[in-house]
Parts: C-alpha cells; structure tokens; sequence
C-alpha cells in the first residue's frame, strides 16, 4: 500500500508539474484601442483640440508600441465646420482614412446631407461604416452591420449602432424610407451571432448617455449580456478612465477632439481577463509632431474653399452667442437672430429654431 500510495504521489507531482508548465506558457494577448466621438467636423488643431495632424502621429506609435491595434469613432464626424461641410462630408472621409482609422458607426448629424449622400461616402470610404439597427423598407440592412476582425489571433467582433431618435434629430427629408431598430433587440440578436465566432465583442455605438435620449448606453449594458465594450458617442460625456455597468465598459471622449481614447484588452484563451481605459488630453499632446502629410492636406482644403469663405454676409460688433450649452439651455442672441431671419425670410407669423 505504502508503494502504490508513493506511486500516486509521484504521478500527481509529475502532472502538477505538466499543468504548472502549461500555465506558464498561457500567451496574453493585448489589444489596444483608438477612440474618438463627436468630433463634428474639427479636423485642425487647437488649443482645446488636438486636431487629426497630431492624432494621425499619435495612432501610427501605438501601432509601432502595439501592432494589435484598432481605431474606431463612434460618430457625428462627418458635418459641423465649413472646411468639412462645404465638400458635403468628404474631407471628413479623406481625414478619418489618412488618419488610420478602421470603422466608424453613425450619428445623427452624419445623416445631415441626407440619405443617399452618406451612401455615397460609404462607397468612396475605406472607412467601414457600421450599422447594424438601420434597415430598409425591404428590413434589409443599410450599411454593413458588423465585421469580425482577427488581431494579433484574437477574433474581435465590432457592430454599430445609430440612435434611433436621429428619425427626428436630423430632417426627415434626409432619412426616408429607414427605419432606426430598438438598438437593445438588435444587440440581443448581434451577441448571439458573434458570441460563437468572436472572443471580444465591441459595440461602436452613437447612443449616448444622456437620459433625454431614447435609448442609452448604459441602459444597453444593463438589458444585454455579453458586450465587452461599448464605445459610445451622442452625449458629449467625459468619461476619463470609462463607466462599469453589468460587465460592461463603456468609455467615451467627451467632443470635438478634445481627447483621444485608448482602451487596453487582454485576452487569454479567448477570454476577456482585463480591461482598462483612459483618455489623453489636448493638453497632453503639446510635443507631439503633427504628420506631416495629414497636415499637409488638410492644408490644401482651405485655398479651395477661399472663395466661399471670404465673401462677407454680414458684420456685427456684438459677439453672437453660439456655444452649445447655452444655446440649448435657454435664450440667447444668436437663437433670436436665427429665428428672426427664418420668420423674416418665409413671411412667417412665428418662427421656431431648434
């Protein structure tokens, strides 16, 4: 008995030595990635914004730190300046994939030259635009809903999502025929297709988390399991280091450029076993070198639209009150004047600006 218990000591050394071994040799794989949202057209740099010259610089040395890496921008990207807005979006386009972006989702305000323009930047992008809760009137999908990426051996599943209030956020003239599906029941659907061919699975979502919207983000982290990320947009939201809810992180940057977003997986096995993320400010990135050929042609825009810009409308010495926060919270000079020439302009009785 004494032999026979030795005997199973040894073989049970002898294994735990095997499953120690084979432990040690479980490989991490970490997988950066890049985001931005609701940079609503701010392609130059300022003092608040870091502009895409010296976001370009920024993506191509994580990508030397990490080749395992995706940029992904969760949108409301393709209109809000001039220098975008004059060429109905497509310098937007041209930034985003000088840049080294991968895929973007759809926002409200990229839907702003209508239907059949955006579909136009999709076709002339190597930008993938995702969506997977727009369909048709024949419910088929608009624009492609998920792709599966393979980085670094990890499969990453990436869907998009568009709030559904862009029916009556942007004019319906630009969105007929398409119907914006409930983004909690499609993701229910989307888990359940990728979760077999994907280890990561990644929402690219312009939801937002403000709670006027019909549908948030976190109110999509709490009804769905099984999304690993939700990169998000619409609201603005400064979330420095993300938002933990059911499992689920959610990050976003704020607006305009403001913040470049940077999200840390691991993965052992095909499983999630880490997940971080944090933001690196305007501020952050005095030293960091512009690319010289995103600056270059960013340059190139502005001569071509000259002959727009420099014809004046109009002048005035009193400062137009235009900011955000203000001119949706309550009264402002600017709101008057908009709404006085629209009245003036129709011979309307009343005049209302959203």
């Amino acid at each position: 008995m004494k032999k026979v218990l030795s005997l199973v000591l040894v073989v049970l050394l002898i294994l735990s030595s095997f499953s120690f071994a084979f432990a040690e040799d479980v490989e991490t794989v970490k997988i950066t990635v890049i985001h931005t949202n609701d940079t609503h057209a701010r392609l130059v740099e300022s003092d608040s914004q870091i502009g895409f010259a010296k976001i370009a610089t920024l993506i191509k040395e994580a990508k030397e730190e990490n080749p395992n890496t995706l940029v992904l921008d969760a949108g409301d990207t393709l209109h809000g300046m001039p220098i975008v807005n004059i060429s109905r979006g497509e310098n937007a386009v041209k930034v985003l994939e000088a840049a080294g972006y991968d895929y973007m989702t759809l926002g409200n305000h990229d839907f702003n030259y209508g239907k059949d323009r955006l579909l136009e930047l999709a076709a002339m992008s190597q930008v993938g635009m995702l969506s997977a809760n727009i369909v048709d009137e024949n419910d088929e999908y608009v624009f492609t809903p998920y792709v599966i990426e393979e980085v670094g051996g990890v499969k990453v599943g990436i869907y998009g999502l568009s709030t559904p209030d862009t029916a009556i956020l942007t004019n319906p003239n630009n969105v007929p025929g398409l119907t914006f599906e409930d983004p909690i029941e499609v993701s229910k659907e989307m888990v359940e297709e990728l979760k077999d061919k994907a280890d990561v699975i990644i929402a690219l979502s312009h939801l937002g988390l403000d709670e006027s919207s019909s549908v948030t983000s976190k109110a999509l982290a709490e009804a769905v399991e099984g999304i690993d990320l939700i990169i998000d947009g619409h609201s603005h939201t400064l979330l420095e280091t993300g938002q933990l809810e059911n499992n689920t992180l959610i990050v976003q940057t704020k607006n305009y450029g403001e913040n470049l977003g940077y999200v840390d997986i691991e993965i052992q096995n095909g499983e999630v076993t880490g997940i971080s993320a944090r933001l690196l400010a305007a501020e952050d990135t005095a030293e960091t070198v512009p690319d010289p050929d995103l600056s270059a042609f960013i340059e190139t825009i502005s001569p071509e639209n000259d002959p727009a810009f420099n014809e004046v409308v109009a002048i005035t010495d009193i400062y137009l009150d235009g900011v955000r926060e203000n001119v949706r919270t309550r009264e402002t000079n600017l709101g008057n004047l908009s709404a006085d020439a629209a009245r003036a302009a129709t011979d309307a009785d009343i005049a209302f600006v959203n």
